[in-house]
């Protein structure tokens, strides 16, 4: 596979996640508009904007990765990178990405709890539901990030579990 081909691949990746939470931002946008009485234009013109991107992306992701790339079509010998070095690379990959989700939410809620005592609002149960839905998501980052090769041979290792030695070679 050349350079150019995995970066498509990590384009197209990167487009589902991306819609992916486009549309998890559906739900607060509609309990914004209906709750708050604002006018849904700048919720729905970012949301279109997305989108158009999403498909532009999904569609042309090789003329992306041709203008990021400058010699992306030599290819890479699969032999001189082992796979677990790729499975722990991927891992770090997905750990970085949750970690850059979390680290604005842990900003906030620092924010929130360094204020003073008579300024701190009474939180509801989703504003704590929320808080602890941050520490859990900058824990799983950090596990992803700091711990990528244990947790990846650790998998590794469920995953062969109850296989003969035969079995295990062919894998």
């Amino acid at each position: 596979m050349t350079p150019h081909q995995i970066l498509i691949v990590g384009i197209r990746l990167l487009v589902i996640f991306w819609l992916l939470s486009v549309l998890g931002q559906a739900g607060a946008i509609l309990t914004t508009v209906e709750n708050m009485g604002v006018t849904s234009t700048p919720f729905v013109i970012s949301v279109g904007l997305q989108f158009v991107a999403i498909v532009v992306l999904w569609l042309f992701p090789a003329t992306l990765a041709t203008k990021l790339l400058r010699s992306g079509n030599v290819p890479v010998q699969a032999s001189t990178v082992a796979f677990d070095e790729w499975r722990d690379l991927v891992f770090v990959g997905v750990g970085i990405f949750v970690l850059a989700r979390a680290l604005p939410n842990v900003i906030y809620w620092a924010i929130l709890a360094a204020a003073p005592a008579n300024a701190l609002p009474d939180f509801t149960f989703e504003q704590k539901a929320n808080a602890f839905s941050t520490v859990v998501e900058l824990a799983i980052g950090l596990t992803l990030t700091l711990g990528a090769t244990g947790l990846s041979s650790l998998i590794q290792k469920g995953r062969r579990a109850g296989l003969s030695a035969q079995q295990r070679a062919g894998d």
